[in-house]
């Protein structure tokens, strides 16, 4: 059986729509299998909104490598919303990440785009006990799974309309294959 693990993008702003793939790097891998059994083992199955977070970024420059772990020049603004939906079914098994900025919320070049999830994630021991998950989720720091950005040829950049709210929607799928 093999797993393969592959982020699409999509950007909404005003005018501009943008689509495509991520590239992930070190810190999914490392963190992979922690949230597997997080997911597999915690009586909290709404843990997204506190290990999950969605950074913008103005740089056009810098190409994403395997040991990168910020966004190069961030805007530094979380997002006003932030959801995720986990949806199984067909040998997949996918999450799907809302972040909107209200209008004027963001200005200037959106460069990049940098996804984050929770370092350090509890534990297996921990995961099904009286730990207080939500305490925890939210005191732990997070390392960047992946980006999409324009020095890698994901999209092009554009000036943020300050005018609509920024949307971006990220669906990360994990898909088995072969064998039992």
């Amino acid at each position: 059986m093999s797993i393969d693990l592959k982020g699409k993008v999509r950007i909404e702003n005003g005018e501009n729509v943008v689509e495509g793939s991520n590239k992930f790097v070190r810190n999914a891998a490392v963190m992979l299998m922690g949230v597997f059994m997080l997911h597999e083992h915690s009586h909290n199955r709404d843990l997204g909104r506190h290990l999950i977070d969605v950074e913008t970024g103005h740089d056009t420059d810098q190409e994403t490598s395997w040991n990168l772990n910020v966004v190069v020049d961030s805007m530094d603004v979380p997002p006003d919303v932030l959801e995720t939906e986990p949806v199984e079914g067909d040998g997949q098994y996918k999450l799907k990440v809302m972040a909107t900025w209200n209008e004027g919320s963001l200005s200037g070049t959106l460069g990049e785009v940098g996804f984050f999830l929770a370092e350090n994630v509890i534990p297996f021991e921990e995961a099904d006990s009286s730990i207080h998950v939500e305490e925890w989720a939210d005191e732990a720091e997070s390392g960047m799974w992946s980006r999409m950005c324009v020095a890698d040829g994901d999209f092009e950049a554009f000036e943020i309309d300050e005018n609509s709210p920024i949307t971006i929607e990220w669906h990360m799928i994990f898909e088995f294959k072969g064998g039992t």
